[in-house]
């Protein structure tokens, strides 16, 4: 593969149908509209992963440094935060695993923060289920 292939297919995102659509300007761009264009167009792959695995995506904030996701719940059985946070890479950019420790953020959210290219970032807060929140007696 040749490099330019490679960095290539490490910025595209996906089309909720299992293919992926190179935009080489977001690989390099800061610009925040190019970066806010990118992340509108990740949201229904994204949403749909996200699905898949029993969660609803909420985004907060304005899409223009980073992609501030809520991830809550929604079906009683759903996949582990760290399942979703692969997911959610893998739908956003083709590729998955570059991130930081999860850190556990206030009222049990486990926050991600995930490369999806040289200057666009999303940030995933998973709000726990019901098998992650000790009830009270």
């Amino acid at each position: 593969m040749i490099d330019g292939d490679y960095e290539q297919s490490r910025c595209a995102i996906g089309t909720g149908e299992g293919q992926m659509l190179p935009h080489p300007q977001w690989c390099t761009s800061s610009d925040p509209l190019v970066l806010k264009d990118l992340y509108e167009r990740m949201l229904p792959s994204i949403r749909m992963a996200a699905q898949e695995l029993g969660y609803a995506i909420g985004v907060h904030g304005s899409m223009t440094r980073d992609l501030d996701l809520v991830a809550a719940p929604w079906v009683e059985k759903v996949g582990s935060p760290d399942e979703l946070a692969h997911a959610v890479q893998r739908a956003a950019c083709g590729s998955s695993g570059a991130w930081k420790e999860p850190e556990i953020k206030p009222h049990g959210r486990i926050g991600y923060s995930l490369h999806v290219g040289t200057h666009a970032y999303i940030d995933l807060s998973v709000l726990p289920s019901n098998k992650e929140v000790k009830r009270a007696p």
